[in-house]
């Protein structure tokens, strides 16, 4: 189901969800007053994880190889000392997966921060509820005209600072390494 859903550009599924977010979901969005869910965050937010966030294939396989490279040694010396299943991945691997874990948060939040595509299509109307990328083009609309790059490069570059400093906060965690846990190697 994972490769499957890489198999599947968010091109293909755009119209339909396009269409289930203009119509409401079920009929339930009239149920909190609304007709549509378009123009609002919430559209964003589900038509994202419709698309590549709710099953970002390429971060459940970062993950799967990285739990196969954690040697059996170790939880079997967890077990060994009673540990049952849920506590050796609690006490155990998850504290290995921390190196994984970071660069999972950062490459997702990246690519939502990102995100310009759905984003353009759904928020139309309501200039206050739009995205930094979209805001960026219509900064470059208004400024990309007179020639001030200057101030289009500044916009840019305070638009990527949200990744810059979660990649510094998240740093440590992609310098250990799973040798971190342990085993005789």
């Amino acid at each position: 189901a994972i490769l499957f859903s890489m198999m599947i550009p968010g091109q293909v599924t755009f119209i339909s969800n396009y269409l289930v977010l203009r119509d409401g979901i079920f009929g339930l969005t009239q149920l909190f007053g609304v007709q549509t869910l378009l123009n609002s965050i919430g559209a964003v937010i589900i038509g994202g994880a419709s698309g590549s966030a709710l099953v970002a294939a390429g971060m459940v396989f970062l993950m799967k190889q990285f739990f196969e490279s954690i040697p059996n040694e170790v939880e079997e010396a967890a077990m060994i000392d009673g540990a049952n299943h849920w506590r050796r991945y609690w006490s155990v691997v998850l504290p290995m997966a921390r190196p994984a874990l970071g660069a999972v948060a950062i490459l997702t939040f990246q690519g939502a921060w990102n995100e310009f595509f759905w984003p353009f299509i759904v928020l139309t109307t309501p200039e206050d509820i739009k995205t930094l990328p979209i805001g960026l083009l219509s900064f470059r609309q208004i400024y990309g005209t007179t020639g001030d790059w200057g101030l289009i490069l500044a916009g840019a570059i305070l638009s990527a600072l949200p990744i810059i400093i979660l990649f510094i906060v998240f740093q440590r965690y992609f310098l250990e390494g799973v040798s971190y846990g342990g085993g005789k190697e």
